[in-house]
């Protein structure tokens, strides 16, 4: 029974390592190059990288005392 067992997860284990072998990669340094292009072409999208005259979206709302 125990040998059935340790048959399933080799086996399961060994159709994970064929799955991962078909996996399409790229090499470091082209995803690198794609990551500094992303953030280079988004840069002015982020508050936090390029500081402009637009309202911070993240800060929190001032609270308001009203009389009435």
């Amino acid at each position: 029974m125990a040998n059935n067992k340790t048959v399933r997860d080799l086996e399961k284990q060994l159709e994970q390592l064929r799955q991962e072998a078909r996996t399409d990669r790229i090499p470091v340094s082209q995803s690198c190059k794609e990551l500094l292009n992303y953030c280079e072409t988004h840069m002015n999208d982020d508050y936090f990288l390029c500081k402009t005259e637009k309202a911070n979206p993240f800060k929190e709302p001032k609270p308001t005392c009203q009389l009435l």
